[in-house]
């Protein structure tokens, strides 16, 4: 029943379920998706780096609790995030943008109650670096995605507006 309720969620496969069969999988909490690995896996994948001008002019990385700006692909980019649910938090995020002026406005609060004086947070950038995996298992050059540009203390926070640079990062 399982190997067939899986088949059935496959785009193409050609096999489909009646009403009556599915009806037993949702009352005994069988159903199943495979469209985590079909009929493929994602091909991008990527990193977070969130260069914020502090009061003073320095540039640091807001991610990394004030450490200087780095670009390069962290050696685990899971230890990047706080926990699972902010991981998965800035993931939705990359679809609905319109979240990212609220996330930004969060980010100046909770660093400018941690840090005063010059080492105050006045502006930041959220930018997302994209790595495409492809067909041979080799990686694209690196595509460096402005989401947003935030001034801390707006009363309105920017709009968000995606831009992709031209060059590699």
């Amino acid at each position: 029943y399982l190997l067939l309720w899986n088949i059935s969620t496959v785009p193409g496969s050609g096999l489909t379920l009646s009403d009556r069969v599915r009806s037993v999988g949702y009352v005994l909490r069988l159903n199943q998706k495979w469209s985590m690995f079909a009929p493929s896996p994602a091909k991008g994948d990527g990193w977070y780096v969130i260069p914020g001008k502090l009061q003073n002019g320095r540039v640091v990385d807001v991610l990394e609790n004030g450490k200087p700006v780095h670009w390069g692909k962290p050696a685990l980019i899971s230890a990047t995030f706080k926990n699972d649910h902010w991981r998965k938090l800035l993931e939705v995020m990359r679809k609905q943008t319109s979240l990212f002026p609220h996330y930004a406005a969060y980010i100046c609060r909770d660093w400018n109650r941690r840090n005063r004086g010059t080492d105050k947070l006045v502006e930041l950038e959220i930018v997302f670096l994209l790595e495409r995996t492809q067909p041979n298992y080799d990686y694209s050059p690196v595509e460096k995605i402005t989401f947003l540009k935030h001034q801390c203390g707006a009363e309105q926070p920017a709009t968000p507006s995606p831009q992709q640079d031209e060059g590699n990062v």
